[in-house]
């Protein structure tokens, strides 16, 4: 594929009238949550038909303050988990708890507060519930935040099963596909940790790439279907470089680590319903899509005319479709894109690979010349980056 598309497939775009922090499909259904700072959190849901989205429900959460910073739907009931932080005033009348993690059902269109559950060790003014995930079957739930914990709840009661601290804020959460790992991800130590009790399986801290470059996590993704048995690790070298490393989770060997970025960092991955991809999103709102088979990117997307020079994109999620994504940003403007290539830009690729090969060709015979006349042995560096 060639190395950056325009957006001719993008199918829908929508204004939410607030910005987006946070958002998560289930069957037709999307719930959008964000918010201005310091004014009522807002959760919104939206159905799908075709390529159009209707609003139908709307939501805004008084005694609470900020935005819905995460969310996510049960996989087999009507329930969303969400981040919102209480007011101070709510928080003094908690016992100085911030019940920062809601539990909410959607029926009849309507949303309801079912539970309010203690997740945050922080203050609501500068902590917030960054990372809610359901595992696979929905009878477990995890809440992580910028302080740095990390809580397991169990949903039949939603009592705490544990609390473990990752030291610092946490960037990415992930249950693995059976649900019995999950992944967490801060900027200097990324863990893997059974679900069940929260023993550590595998720990990597303050990570090197050959054994010199300093660098930070930003996002980790189990794979499944085609990728199933593997873990996938999104670590940055100062802002010039982002590295992909993947793990055999069968015996913790590294797979692969090379550089897929030389001039960005990523900030956000998502995985395809089938395993087969991982869309990514840089720290310069720019798109992307990596194979998982062959580690390599294979679809870069110019974001130019997709949003304002002022829009920052905050969320991405695949639908159930291989190639759509949705993407959120901070100024309330949504997208449902097409991650493929259209038939123009192939037949421009063709045309394009015609011209190269012929370059090539004329190339092979100088270098043959030359080494015709000097047999000396040759050296290939490796370009790929330890972890």
């Amino acid at each position: 594929m060639s190395n950056e598309e325009k957006i001719e497939n993008c199918k829908c775009t929508f204004n939410t009238g607030y910005p987006i922090y946070s958002l998560a499909l289930r069957g037709d259904k999307l719930f959008i949550g964000g918010g201005k700072p310091n004014q009522a959190p807002i959760l919104s849901c939206y159905t799908r038909k075709e390529n159009d989205f209707k609003l139908v429900a709307k939501k805004e959460f008084k005694d609470n303050v900020h935005f819905v910073s995460s969310l996510a739907i049960h996989p087999k009931e009507r329930i969303i988990a969400c981040g919102i932080n209480n007011s101070e005033e709510v928080i003094k009348k908690n016992n100085n708890e911030n019940r920062s993690c809601k539990i909410i059902k959607f029926k009849n269109n309507e949303f309801q507060i079912e539970n309010e559950l203690y997740s945050l060790k922080g203050d609501a003014s500068n902590d917030f519930q960054n990372n809610t995930k359901f595992n696979c079957d929905g009878t477990l739930l995890l809440t992580a935040g910028t302080d740095g914990l990390i809580n397991m709840f169990d949903t039949v009661d939603y009592k705490s099963i544990y609390i473990r601290d990752q030291g610092e804020s946490v960037l990415d959460t992930h249950f693995n596909e059976t649900g019995s790992l999950v992944v967490s991800v801060s900027a200097q130590r990324m863990v893997v940790f059974k679900s069940v009790n929260g023993s550590i399986v595998y720990e990597i801290s303050n990570p090197m790439f050959n054994g010199k470059k300093e660098a930070t996590f930003a996002a980790a993704r189990f794979g499944h279907g085609f990728s199933q048995g593997l873990l996938f690790i999104i670590a940055n070298i100062d802002t010039s470089k982002s590295v992909l490393c993947t793990l055999d989770i069968s015996n913790w060997e590294k797979m692969n680590s090379k550089s897929i970025l030389k001039s960005n960092n990523i900030k956000k991955i998502e995985i395809s319903p089938s395993g087969s991809y991982l869309a990514y999103v840089t720290s310069d709102n720019q798109l992307g899509v990596i194979d998982t088979k062959t580690f390599r990117v294979i679809l870069k997307i110019n974001t130019a005319e997709l949003t304002n020079n002022d829009d920052i994109i905050t969320s991405i999620s695949y639908t159930k479709e291989e190639h759509e994504l949705i993407i959120g940003t901070d100024q309330g403007v949504c997208k449902l894109l097409i991650l493929q290539r259209t038939t123009e830009s192939i037949v421009k690729s063709v045309l394009v690979s015609m011209s190269v090969i012929s370059m090539l060709c004329i190339l092979v015979l100088i270098i043959y010349g030359v080494i015709s006349h000097k047999m000396d042995p040759m050296y290939y560096p490796d370009v790929y980056d330890e972890l």
